[in-house]
């Protein structure tokens, strides 16, 4: 194999939020090897960027779901953006259906203080324990993202001059993400995500961490055939699709372990090293095989 993409939420990162030591060295490892490691997340670039700095890794990053992709010397070599209309009509029916959004944009990852509001009005409201742990999750992770910014209304997002890739829907409540994602399939322009039981994204038809793994490969000259992919959730589908080995963590959902070739560990037992070492592993033994077979 000659290049491996990785996702980052539920994959390379553990439920700290962090790279495994073990998931460090494997990649590390790899990259020694000449395999070309690749970051695919639905996280902005300068926040998943800052992820890899933390854990001294330097890796080509497609992020946004597939919007942009940027070379390890941090060149932007493709960006996919939406059209500021799309964004407005979105984001005021949203606010409509009491949804927290966020904006993905070229400097930043914007909301407005009333949809933080929204959001830990939902906690307020749970009842459930459970639950209501979960929500304070994701509040925390949303809100620490590198990058996010709280503004004042909508106008001061879309006065903005700065390119946007893409709109993040959240809601715990079912009935709402439902009639949500419903309503917003009928803009067929675009193209929806998700990456969890409790979240959509809707961006540029074109978007997608699949045709971004074929372009970045392209451009590596890479064949699709030398290519890898793990990830745990449904926006990594289309990579899936595209790469020759697709891998599932433990962690993922069954019906994403289904569409896999193999599953590896969770995110928690370091899955993404487990998986590496093995492609590691194998690819030593073949070129043992072939040099064995050339001398014979």
């Amino acid at each position: 194999m000659k290049l491996i993409a990785v996702d980052m939420d539920g994959t390379l990162l553990n439920h700290w939020k962090e790279i495994s030591e073990e998931n460090i060295q494997a990649i590390k490892k790899a990259q020694s090897m000449g395999i070309e490691v690749v970051i695919a997340t639905g996280r902005a670039y300068f926040d998943a960027k800052k992820i890899c700095e933390k854990a001294g890794l330097n890796l080509h990053i497609i992020s946004d779901n597939g919007a942009l992709i940027h070379t390890k010397d941090g060149e932007q070599i493709s960006s996919i953006t939406m059209e500021k209309k799309d964004v407005q009509r979105i984001i005021t029916e949203l606010e409509e259906q009491n949804f927290y959004y966020e904006i993905f944009a070229e400097r930043g990852i914007y909301s407005t203080y009333n949809r933080k509001n929204a959001l830990e009005e939902e906690a307020k409201d749970c009842t459930d324990n459970l639950k209501f742990e979960m929500i304070q999750t994701a509040i925390a992770i949303q809100f620490g993202q590198n990058g996010h910014k709280l503004l004042e209304n909508n106008e001061a997002i879309l006065d903005a001059e700065e390119k946007f890739y893409s709109v993040f829907a959240l809601t715990f409540d079912e009935e709402r993400l439902r009639d949500g994602m419903k309503h917003f399939a009928q803009m067929e322009h675009l193209s929806m995500i998700s990456s969890a039981n409790n979240n959509f994204e809707l961006a540029n038809k074109l978007t997608s961490k699949g045709n971004a793994l074929e372009k970045l490969s392209r451009m590596l000259n890479i064949s699709l055939d030398h290519t890898v992919a793990i990830g745990d959730s449904y926006n990594d589908i289309s990579m899936f699709e595209k790469a020759n080995l697709s891998v599932a963590m433990g962690n993922a959902h069954n019906d994403i372990k289904a569409l896999c070739d193999t599953v590896t560990l969770t995110n928690d037992e370091n899955g993404v090293a487990y998986i590496v070492n093995q492609i590691i592993n194998k690819d030593i033994l073949h070129q043992i095989q072939f040099s064995n077979i050339s001398l014979a």
